[in-house]
């Protein structure tokens, strides 16, 4: 890997499923630096598990929304479905300047068709490609090799880039909202709502609970 350019992602939403991924992307030994940004980090207990975790798989736990995001290109959303909104939100509304190289924000969250149609309006009116993201199986087992499906304007563009990461990720010539009813078809589960639910804030409060 040497020269190769080294893509930062982000995985905001350091649960199971992020810790799955970041855990199967660091035994890939691909050319990617892993940060994570999660809101339990306010919570003094849970942040020093989160520190743990972080230390343990190789990655930089961010202390806030816009620290994690100053240096991103990519971010894989792994939050519970009630924040699912919130964190798009969130990350749509920080200026430009603060996040200069983010490109891509992949939702790997099991919500609404509706919620994932919301997020990509957001998302892509700040200039971010919005890509809906469908986990077909535990994440637990094959961790970041875990089946997934993409779905939107960006699934094509930006498979190469988890296909090059060892990731198990098909696009599907669909918009946004497709994927995941795409594997609802096909038997597939996406499952990061097991993940503690950690608020339900209105969408007009995402920037100050993020940040």
């Amino acid at each position: 890997m040497t020269g190769a350019h080294r893509v930062k992602l982000t995985i905001i939403g350091f649960g199971e499923a992020g810790q799955a991924i970041a855990e199967g992307l660091r035994a890939e030994n691909v050319a990617v630096d892993v940060s994570c940004f999660d809101i339990k980090s306010s919570n003094p207990d849970a942040a020093a598990n989160l520190a743990t975790a972080a230390k343990r798989l190789g990655v930089q736990n961010a202390p806030t929304l816009d620290a994690a995001l100053l240096r991103a290109e990519v971010v894989f959303s792994t939050v519970t479905a009630g924040s699912a909104l919130d964190v798009a939100g969130a990350v749509a509304a920080i200026d430009r300047a603060k996040r200069p190289t983010l490109r891509a924000f992949f939702d790997m969250n099991s919500v609404a068709p509706s919620t994932k149609q919301a997020e990509a309006a957001l998302l892509e009116a700040a200039g971010i490609a919005y890509v809906d993201t469908a986990v077909m199986a535990p994440i637990h087992t094959r961790l970041h090799r875990t089946p997934m499906l993409l779905a939107g304007p960006g699934a094509s563009q930006w498979s190469g880039t988890l296909a090059a990461w060892g990731m198990d990720a098909t696009p599907i010539k669909m918009a946004c909202a497709h994927a995941s009813r795409h594997s609802r078809r096909a038997g597939g589960k996406q499952r990061h709502d097991h993940q503690p639910r950690l608020f339900h804030p209105s969408h007009r409060q995402h920037r100050r609970l993020y940040r």
